[in-house]
């Protein structure tokens, strides 16, 4: 576990899942340092098997992923670890979408189209119990 000098808490554990494998590092790249990235899956059966196994503070879910979905897993796990804080990440800029994730347990909502700039910011919301929502 990676622990910040400046305040000596661990750094928030996240688990990211993305079926394409460029974003999926993308992903990783804009979180690792603020965060330690325990595992990452392509899928939304792995995805779902490694929340459940390391527990993380965070999870960052593609909404559409081969096998389960996004919301699938987000609906699954929720009953299992219900306070677990959950980013939903799409292509879709759709404010029915967002609400969709919101409505299901999700805690963000992140176009990938503004990934760059809206996915720190979504995770430390998150973090601290607070719905983000990327702008339409």
């Amino acid at each position: 576990m990676h622990i910040d000098e400046s305040s000596e808490r661990p750094t928030p554990r996240v688990v990211i899942a993305d079926d394409h494998p460029e974003f999926l590092k993308k992903l990783v790249s804009l979180l690792d340092g603020d965060f330690t990235v325990v595992a990452t899956a392509s899928d939304g059966e792995t995805a779902l098997s490694l929340i459940l196994y390391h527990k993380p503070d965070l999870v960052v879910l593609d909404q559409r992923m081969p096998g389960l979905n996004g919301i699938d897993v987000l609906k699954q796990v929720i009953s299992s670890l219900p306070d677990l804080r959950v980013i939903l990440c799409s292509v879709e800029s759709d404010p029915e979408f967002a609400e969709a994730a919101l409505q299901a347990g999700a805690l963000a909502y992140v176009v990938k189209l503004r990934i760059q700039k809206d996915l720190l910011q979504a995770a430390k919301s998150a973090l601290q119990g607070k719905q983000f929502t990327s702008p339409a």
